[in-house]
């Protein structure tokens, strides 16, 4: 069993000050997506949402005009999205935790299984997906050299923990003052192991203004693939 941190605290910097996990998809908001896949999935005992300041307010009638259930506490993220994190990890029991992003609609239900599992087991569990594009170091508009691809992966969220190890490697990190894009990049740093499974190629996070496009063709082709059935 897991609890579930979702960061959804952006304050929408690259779009223009457009929060991006409250824009509608579908006729509801971004966020909404991962919290029903979550609230749906057995391993998943509650979740914490992280929102900006000021729209906690904002975040508790949304999820209660939306149904979801789970959610047990609504909290202000800070400045950067470790901070937000952190102020979600001090509502969480002991055990496994999944960090979430707010902005990845697409999560499904077998995914969360998967990696509040194998946390379980092995402390420490990102998903990814392999890269498939040609991968070149660029300085000054220039390429400096190409990179080989192989072994190298898209890592996505959730990414799943032992809370102990998580919070041990963000003390560490705070201590130094050190800040990493994502969650095993800290676990990494503080010297544990991270396993990698398999991730999902949906699983899309949603930065620019064209992935808000494109994650509106994704789910109208999940609702016709699945007739009206759930696609989570």
């Amino acid at each position: 069993m897991a609890e579930a941190v979702v960061v959804a605290a952006g304050r929408g910097r690259r779009m223009g000050g457009v929060e991006k996990q409250f824009l509608p998809l579908g006729g509801k908001p971004v966020v909404y997506y991962p919290l029903r896949t979550l609230d749906a999935s057995p391993s998943i005992t509650g979740i914490i949402l992280v929102v900006p300041p000021g729209k906690v307010e904002y975040a508790e009638h949304m999820i209660h005009d939306l149904g979801i259930s789970k959610v047990k506490k609504v909290v202000e993220g800070g400045e950067e999205r470790q901070d937000s994190v952190m102020r979600g990890l001090e509502h969480v029991e002991d055990g496994v935790v999944l960090i979430h992003d707010g902005v990845r609609p697409f999560l499904r239900v077998s995914l969360v299984e998967r990696i509040s599992g194998e946390a379980g087991r092995f402390g420490a569990v990102v998903p990814g997906i392999p890269v498939k594009d040609t991968l070149k170091k660029v300085e000054h508009n220039a390429v400096i050299k190409t990179l080989e691809r192989g072994g190298v992966y898209a890592i996505q969220t959730p990414q799943g923990f032992d809370k102990e190890i998580l919070l041990d490697a963000y003390r560490k990190a705070y201590k130094d003052g050190f800040y990493a894009t994502d969650d095993a990049g800290l676990v990494e740093r503080a010297g544990y192991t991270v396993r990698v499974v398999e991730g999902d190629a949906l699983n899309l996070k949603i930065t620019t203004k064209d992935d808000i496009i494109l994650a509106g063709a994704i789910l109208q082709m999940l609702e016709r693939r699945y007739e009206g059935r759930d696609w989570i």
